[in-house]
């Protein structure tokens, strides 16, 4: 089996810390190392290196090497240095696969995210692996919620197809996507049983491909431009140019029609997505209390983080309840816990008024 790590994405929800130039992936955002190198030295626990494929951006392409030095530079899967979404850009990372392996197996690992135990993880995608060599369908992860997610996409299970070496899988019943608020989110688990869409997508590129020719044919038509100008002179030019018309969108846009024909694995493991500042506090904070890192002084709070990024500086709180609080070199956020997924329409505010240099 082939591993594809996808470590291209700019992290905008947890924004200010994670930026254009600085995405998450290659950030210490909870632990000792980068969440990119904790995954890269997991999956060598297992996996020989020129098993393991990075799709990143151009622009990143020296912190991979930095992070990753073991992994075969013709292994990199570079992509422009322009965001079009999930869709185009592990579209592009799908083709470069098929050109070399059309018909193996490989899974899908989200660099911003933490697996935990990993030894059960990576016991998991060898059971996912053997799934997709009998069936030949696609097959990926839900997780049963402690706690309401935002910033994650949902699922409605169907019937337990099969139970294996403890792990039970599942067909699914409906793709429910994701909600802006926590309310909204509990709301739904409760209405729906619903539990979360660990993005650990296994299938084959081949596969893959020919799901985007059926259900985003705008998309397919541009990677097989793309495909017909690779080893040509100016290849990264040309498939900038191309690259950047495919319309922007997220690969759910095609594996949620693919998800129903499929099956679910109910993982075994925690699966921890470093997806906005809620998350990160409640991987974090025990029991409610206030998290803090950095040089900070916290008084009758609750529910919230604090995070200063220089230790020359005292934040000091007083009386918060389920907030929110980074501080960088350069911005100050501070929002409420449950709206913390919507830094979109900061981001947005910064555009508009020209101040896209704090993004």
């Amino acid at each position: 089996m082939k591993i594809l790590i996808a470590a291209g994405g700019k992290g905008t929800k947890l924004w200010p810390l994670s930026t254009r130039e600085n995405p998450k992936q290659f950030q210490k955002i909870i632990v000792d190392k980068t969440l990119f190198a904790r995954n890269v030295e997991m999956l060598l626990k297992k996996y020989k290196p020129e098993d393991i494929y990075v799709s990143t951006k151009h622009m990143y392409k020296n912190v991979v090497r930095q992070q990753a030095p073991e992994i075969p530079e013709e292994n990199l899967i570079i992509e422009p240095d322009t965001f079009r979404g999930r869709g185009p850009a592990e579209g592009f990372a799908f083709l470069k696969m098929f050109l070399v392996h059309p018909d193996e197996v490989f899974t899908l690992l989200q660099a911003d995210c933490l697996y935990v135990p990993e030894e059960t993880y990576l016991e998991t995608i060898e059971l996912m692996e053997s799934f997709v060599l009998r069936d030949k369908k696609l097959i990926s992860g839900g997780l049963v919620p402690e706690h309401p997610m935002i910033g994650v996409d949902h699922l409605a299970l169907g019937e337990v197809v099969e139970e294996k070496d403890g792990a039970k899988i599942f067909s699914v019943k409906k793709f429910l996507g994701r909600r802006q608020t926590l309310e909204e989110t509990q709301d739904m688990i409760e209405k729906e049983k619903a539990v979360v869409h660990v993005n650990i997508n296994t299938w084959t590129p081949k596969l893959m491909l020919e799901a985007y020719k059926e259900i985003r044919p705008d998309w397919y038509e541009k990677l097989m431009e793309i495909k017909e100008i690779l080893g040509t002179e100016n290849e990264a030019d040309k498939i900038a140019e191309i690259f950047n018309t495919m319309d922007v969108g997220s690969t759910e846009e095609v594996t949620k029609h693919v998800f129903e024909k499929g099956y679910i694995v109910e993982f075994p493991f925690k699966w921890v997505d470093i997806g906005s500042w809620d998350s990160v506090y409640q991987h974090q904070a025990k029991g409610g209390e206030t998290y803090t890192e950095g040089n900070v002084v916290a008084l009758d709070s609750s529910g919230t983080l604090v995070k200063g990024t220089n230790t020359d500086k005292l934040i000091a709180v007083l009386g918060l309840e389920d907030m929110v609080v980074v501080d960088t070199d350069d911005v100050l956020f501070i929002a409420p816990r449950d709206k913390v997924g919507q830094t979109k329409d900061i981001h947005d505010e910064l555009k508009e008024k020209g101040l896209e240099k704090f993004l």
